[in-house]
C-alpha cells in the first residue's frame, strides 16, 4: 500500500479541481435548461406577438364572414394565412423554450373584435381596413421591429426579423384597400 505525502495530496487535489472532465447528465441538462431560459422582457415580447397574431386572425375570420368586398376578403385570407403561420412558428419556439403564451387576445383586441362584430356592410369594410388593416399593422410593425432589435434570444430575434417584411407588405396592402 502506497501512502501519499501531504504535498502529493495537495497537488492531486489542485489537478482535479482544474482538470476538464466530461459533464455528467445533470450538468448537461442544467446547461440545456440555461440555454432555453428566456428573459422576462423576451417573454413579454412573445406574449405581445402571440396576442397580436391571434387578434389579427380572429378579426380576419370575421371579415371573411361579414365582408362582401372581394378585395377585403382576399386581404383577410392573407392575414389568416400569414398571422396563423407566425403564431404557429412562435408557439413552436415557446414550446421549445418552455414559455407559456396567452391563450387569447388581450382586452384591447377583444374590444375591437366586439365592436367590429356589430358592424355590417360598407361600414364594416371601412373599419376593418382602418383598424385591423392599418392601425394594427402599424402597431405590429413597431412590435416586430422591437423584437428584431431588442430580443435577447437569437431565435426570437430571428422571428422578428422574418416578420418585418411580411408586416410591411400587409401595411402596404391595407393602405391600398378600397372599402
Amino acid at each position: 500500500m502506497r501512502i501519499f505525502s501531504p504535498l502529493a495530496a495537495a497537488t492531486m487535489t489542485a489537478l482535479l479541481a482544474t482538470s476538464t472532465v466530461p459533464p455528467t447528465y445533470a450538468q448537461t441538462r442544467n446547461t440545456h435548461d440555461a440555454k432555453s431560459a428566456v428573459s422576462a422582457s423576451d417573454q413579454q415580447l412573445m406574449a405581445e406577438f402571440a396576442q397580436a397574431n391571434m387578434a389579427e386572425v380572429a378579426v380576419a375570420q370575421l371579415a371573411q364572414s361579414k365582408s362582401s368586398n372581394s378585395q377585403i376578403r382576399k386581404f383577410a385570407q392573407q392575414m389568416i394565412d400569414d398571422h396563423g403561420k407566425a403564431f404557429k412558428d412562435l408557439s413552436e419556439l415557446a414550446e421549445e423554450k418552455q414559455v407559456k403564451l396567452p391563450k387569447e387576445a388581450d382586452a384591447k383586441h377583444k374590444e375591437m373584435l366586439k365592436k367590429m362584430n356589430m358592424l355590417n356592410g360598407a361600414e364594416f369594410d371601412r373599419q376593418y381596413t382602418a383598424k385591423a388593416g392599418i392601425e394594427d399593422h402599424e402597431s405590429a410593425k413597431k412590435l416586430v421591429d422591437r423584437i428584431a432589435n431588442t430580443a435577447q434570444d437569437p431565435q426570437l430575434k430571428a422571428l422578428g426579423t422574418k416578420a418585418q417584411p411580411i408586416i410591411d407588405m400587409h401595411l402596404k396592402m391595407a393602405k391600398e384597400l378600397k372599402p
